[in-house]
């Protein structure tokens, strides 16, 4: 599978104004929904804080893989914020 077609630039996010986990979580979602890939930003982003809450996903040196499955995810896709 090729990286490219699960992300677009539309999706990268170099110094995002958000700092803290959860904003950039919301932050993301944000323009998840609007590229059309989640249906119900709400329920996405629930699933994701309940999967922080089971443990956390930073990998360390400032890198973390937050995510979530439900229903509302139209296609498997991933942001990317720097």
């Amino acid at each position: 599978m090729e990286l490219s077609t699960l992300t677009r630039q539309t999706l990268i996010f170099i110094d995002p104004p958000q700092s803290s986990p959860d904003a950039i979580i919301r932050y993301m979602s944000s323009a998840l929904s609007e590229c059309g890939l989640i249906t119900n930003k709400d329920a996405f982003i629930d699933s994701v804080l309940r999967r922080e809450n089971e443990g956390p996903t930073a990998l360390g040196e400032e890198l973390a893989v937050p995510h979530g499955k439900c229903d509302s995810v139209v296609q498997a896709s991933f942001c990317v914020a720097l």
